[in-house]
């Protein structure tokens, strides 16, 4: 038995239609999976919504309504880092398209780095050449 991959990580978000735009519309994320459940006849329904990159093993699970979700967890620093090609190139193209950055890209000993802000506020980062 080994652990192969990562299979996801999890952003809070208070809106998740408006994050769900976000991660397709401006990221360029697949939505693999947007599905209501409950945990029992009398609890409220919640949404399991997965988006990711093209191809990615890794998705980002969008959480409103359970896993200790509040609305004070929401707009945290997601502690999420992206791996992109270029990253001035793809900071031309996400400001284009309305994302807003907190730290454009600057040389840093692991690669250039730039910090971007989701629509529900959590911080990523994107390392890239």
């Amino acid at each position: 038995m080994a652990i192969t991959h990562i299979h996801s990580a999890s952003l809070y978000v208070n809106d998740p239609d408006r994050a769900i735009d976000f991660y397709a519309n401006k990221l360029g994320f697949e939505l693999r999976q947007d599905e209501a459940f409950s945990y029992g006849e009398d609890a409220p329904t919640v949404r399991w919504i997965e988006v990711a990159p093209p191809g990615a093993q890794t998705a980002i699970i969008l959480i409103k309504g359970y896993a200790g979700w509040s609305e004070d967890q929401v707009g945290k620093f997601g502690g999420i880092s992206f791996t992109v090609e270029d990253t001035y190139a793809t900071c031309v193209q996400l400001k284009e398209r309305g994302v807003e950055f907190t730290e454009d890209p600057n040389p840093q000993p692991w690669g250039i780095q730039a910090q971007i802000k989701d629509s529900e506020g959590n911080v990523l980062v994107m390392v890239g050449n």
